[in-house]
């Protein structure tokens, strides 16, 4: 809902407006976290420090660059911090509860891990003075109940206007409350909120592995040696003991309790920090609040004994993440020589002939697909599927889309009747391409295709040391070579992979011939007898004379020494050439 209210903004496109919309979050976040420190201390430029040091720590710039629920999520959270900071250091009004437990409801509808904030906010009900806390018990419940009813009562409206009027896709539909509930219960994931909120219990070691974890991985790589300045804000604490209410209250819910539930193991691997960390996104802003406090103590033993020396150390400290954090944050994250996979995207769609159906894999290489067809409209006659591990393929496709273009299909499905059930649900359980209905053999072309989203440099000068490594870091095809299963679904993935690197060494061809032979190599250890059919029914529809030379001149060299590669070589130039 607000992605949509900052759409209307008169700049650039879509998807930059949305990205816009997490940079103004990320931001809105710095800026409670100043005054979270602010309200504490009374420091100005400890704040500052505070504030920026957590807007460039490399976890907050990533979220805050990409179009996610991450930095919304992270200043509703400040912004119930800073709520329940002010009623303990001011006069204890009980609206500004009201407005932290409204804040937590309405964030339910962004990521529920903000529910974690009742843990730290609860206690305070109990702080209010006078007669009677169960009239203010009662009002809180109400206003979390309108904040979420306030975000999910959208599922309703949404469904009801576009998945009666023909679109297929709807991963939580709301004609119903108890459509709603499980939205809310997260049922349509494996398992739920509750199962998982519930998983620690099983193993206690995760609460000990989680909240290493969340150190070692995050806040430690995020603020290294400035984490000292927080120790001192022991001395701050010990004099205003009240704030520590919702500070420890914080650190337990996105420090300990959470990692327990996310990242429980031993040693987890690069992929389940990376997909973790976001979660933990407040555990960073609340340690930077901590730092804040810390280095204002430290700026107040300066002014009892080195006062002279005020003035520069204050000034310092404002500088000090310009200078330690923010140039490792930009070139660390600087994407500007990298090919993205929107390239890829457009030429996929450019290459395709008239009424193709791209069955496609995993949700980022899946969105840039869907954006130029239903967004931008560059390919009407175009559908765009969506299949996972499980083999579930998910459609986005309006009415309009079917109304207009193909008539004859009965209610704009594309499925026999068996998965129509499916459908209507926004998913159908299909494993092979080739076994897709007749209904969608008779109106489309079917292009089985899991296509690469991500990062290649673009100057071939970069290719060699750590442009490489970042770049081979972010592309997920070695797994695919290391893959030792031969189901079907394993081999129709391996061979989607195959065209996906092929496609790339012919692009990448002229500019970069060293990565492009690697790429047709690599690619070589991906065939397989029953998914070559898959390359062949890819070469035929695009029909580009150019790409399959590309490809016979890259596996020369193989030919030469292995047979099965020469008869492979010669079998194409006689079919296409």
């Amino acid at each position: 809902m607000l992605g949509k209210m900052f759409s209307f903004l008169p700049v650039s496109g879509v998807p930059y407006k949305l990205n816009l919309m997490s940079a103004i979050f990320g931001a809105a976040s710095a800026y409670l976290i100043f005054k979270a420190v602010n309200l504490l201390t009374g420091s100005v430029s400890a704040s500052l420090f505070a504030g920026l040091l957590s807007a460039f720590a490399p976890l907050a710039w990533v979220e805050s660059v990409k179009a996610e629920v991450y930095t919304l999520n992270g200043a509703l959270v400040m912004l119930v911090v800073y709520l329940g900071l002010r009623f303990l250091t001011a006069d204890r009004d009980i609206r500004l509860l009201y407005l932290a437990v409204f804040a937590i409801g309405l964030g339910m509808g962004n990521h529920h891990t903000i529910g974690f904030m009742a843990l730290p906010l609860a206690p305070l009900f109990f702080l209010k003075t006078g007669e009677g806390r169960v009239q203010p018990a009662l009002m809180a419940f109400l206003l979390f109940a309108v904040g979420v009813v306030g975000a999910y009562s959208f599922l309703h409206f949404r469904s009801a206007r576009y998945l009666e009027d023909g679109l297929l896709f709807s991963y939580s539909p709301g004609f119903t409350l108890g459509d709603i509930v499980d939205t809310f219960l997260r049922r349509q994931y494996r398992g739920s909120s509750l199962e998982t909120v519930a998983s620690p219990v099983k193993e206690s070691a995760s609460w000990l592995f989680g909240g290493y974890n969340a150190f070692k991985h995050l806040v430690w790589p995020s603020f290294g040696a400035f984490l000292i300045l927080a120790l001192f804000s022991a001395g701050y604490f010990i004099k205003e003991r009240k704030a520590l209410l919702i500070t420890i209250g914080s650190f337990l819910s996105f420090g300990v309790i959470l990692p327990a539930m996310v990242i429980p193991q031993q040693s987890p691997s690069v992929d389940a920090i990376f997909f973790i960390s976001p979660y933990l996104l407040p555990l960073l802003y609340m340690t930077a609040v901590v730092i804040g406090i810390g280095s204002a103590y430290v700026l107040n033993l300066f002014a009892d004994r080195w006062r002279f020396f005020l003035k520069p150390a204050t000034a310092g400290l404002v500088l000090l993440p310009f200078v330690f954090t923010l140039p490792g944050t930009l070139k660390d994250n600087d994407l500007s020589d990298f090919r993205l996979g929107e390239d890829f995207s457009i030429n996929l769609l450019s290459a395709l002939p008239p009424v193709s159906v791209v069955v496609t894999g995993a949700d980022a290489s899946y969105f840039p697909l869907f954006y130029h067809t239903l967004i931008e409209r560059r390919r009407d006659d175009v559908v765009i599927l969506l299949g996972d591990k499980q083999g579930i393929i998910s459609q986005v496709s309006p009415a309009w889309k079917h109304k207009e273009m193909f008539p004859g299909l009965s209610k704009g499905m594309l499925f026999h009747e068996a998965d129509e059930k499916f459908v209507s649900a926004g998913r159908l359980f299909a494993y092979d391409v080739f076994n897709l209905s007749e209904k969608i053999r008779a109106n489309f072309t079917a292009v089985p295709y899991i296509h690469a989203f991500r990062l290649y440099p673009k100057d071939s000068k970069k290719i060699s040391g750590e442009a490489f490594a970042k770049a081979a870091e972010m592309f997920v095809y070695e797994r695919v070579l290391a893959e030792k299963a031969d189901d079907m679904f394993s081999v129709d993935l391996k061979m989607s992979f195959f065209t996906t690197l092929t496609h790339y060494g012919y692009v990448l061809r002229g500019e970069n011939p060293s990565l492009s032979d690697r790429l047709y190599k690599d690619s070589l250890r991906l065939i397989t007898a029953h998914g070559l059919a898959y390359y062949l029914h890819y070469l035929r529809l695009t029909e580009n004379r150019s790409e399959i030379e590309a490809f016979l001149d890259s596996i020369e060299p193989e030919a030469k020494k292995y047979p099965e590669v020469r008869l492979l070589k010669d079998a194409l130039k006689r079919h296409f050439l």
